[in-house]
């Protein structure tokens, strides 16, 4: 180790550093399940129209967020327990040769982030009439953010995880990338679909039918704000440079913290969307209204439909407007 990595108290703060991000992660962990097991429940019993994709999307997220969430619980329990003899062998184990965890890690960051991507563009693509030409930019930022993830991977898998300290370099830069390319795929996607419901917003509406599009207007852009600050403070962490002479704790704990953070808001964030919006109050639209904002079409499936009352929810508004988020 480096003399400032051999200092007791750097080595102390760097153990309690990544104690707590263990105890943050299992917290977390516990809001989340509830957060799942509830939207689940609300969303499959609630008259809103249900899709199989928004149900399987939130419980994916979940699954891998289960996925990382043991892969750091193991990690911790070789460190203290398996590797405990000194602070030193802690260190290593925390930081330093959790190779599988950090795979694991790695994977399940990858599939969080382009899950939560894919299923904003496809809410896009619905907003907007099944049009493939608005949602090319946002695809094309997703096929981006495909390749540098597998990119990722694909080095990282170098020689059992165990990189050079160039590798190393070169996986920093790729993945603080990644995470820059899924803020601006997030932002643009999240633009489009605003875009388009305010648009219609001003259209001649009546005042309840504007009062649910504002509402969905909120619940999308407080979503998606959410999820952009964790995630750019996550990707700022991993542009600030390692000096091999300052004390790395403050950085190391930006990172580990924001990192935490990042995983569980890209899960979770998706998942409140979906009850929120599930939750909205249950309010009858004439048809007549309806034709005012046919325009927009929540749910192809639905563009035929001649019922003389049709719900809001029955044009699967809350599946087309409800952002990532995350990972």
């Amino acid at each position: 180790m480096s003399t400032i990595l051999s200092q007791s108290s750097v080595q102390e703060a760097l153990i309690d550093i990544g104690l707590n991000g263990v105890f943050v992660n299992l917290l977390l962990f516990g809001v989340y399940t509830m957060v799942y097991f509830g939207t689940s429940y609300i969303y499959l019993t609630k008259k809103s129209s249900r899709h199989w994709i928004v149900l399987l999307t939130i419980s994916l997220l979940y699954f891998l967020y289960v996925l990382q969430t043991s892969a750091q619980w193991v990690v911790a329990k070789q460190a203290f327990v398996d590797q405990g003899k000194t602070r030193e062998t802690i260190l290593s184990a925390l930081f330093v040769n959790p190779q599988w965890g950090t795979f694991v890690t790695l994977i399940c960051n990858f599939l969080m982030s382009c899950l939560a991507d894919a299923l904003l563009i496809w809410r896009c693509y619905n907003v907007w009439n099944r049009s493939l030409y608005v949602i090319l930019l946002p695809s094309f930022l997703l096929f981006s953010e495909f390749v540098i993830y597998v990119t990722t991977i694909i080095l990282a898998s170098i020689e059992s995880v165990k990189p050079s300290h160039a590798q190393a370099h070169v996986l920093n830069t790729l993945t603080t990338t990644s995470l820059f390319t899924t803020l601006t795929t997030t932002l643009v996607t999240a633009l489009l679909i605003s875009y388009r419901i305010h648009s219609v917003v001003k259209q001649d509406l009546l005042r309840s039918s504007r009062a649910r599009l504002n509402h969905i207007f909120t619940i999308l852009l407080e979503s998606s704000a959410a999820y952009s600050i964790v995630a750019l403070a996550y990707a700022v962490s991993g542009v600030i440079p390692a000096n091999a002479n300052k004390n790395p704790v403050p950085l190391i704990a930006t990172e580990t913290y924001s990192a935490v953070f990042y995983y569980f808001t890209a899960g979770v964030a998706p998942t409140i969307m979906v009850a929120r919006v599930a939750l909205t109050t249950d309010t009858d639209w004439n048809i007549s209204t309806m034709s005012h904002i046919s325009g927009i079409q929540f749910d192809h499936s639905h563009s035929k439909t001649k019922a003389s009352i049709v719900r809001p929810e029955d044009r699967d508004i809350e599946e087309t407007t409800k952002p990532r988020t995350f990972a």
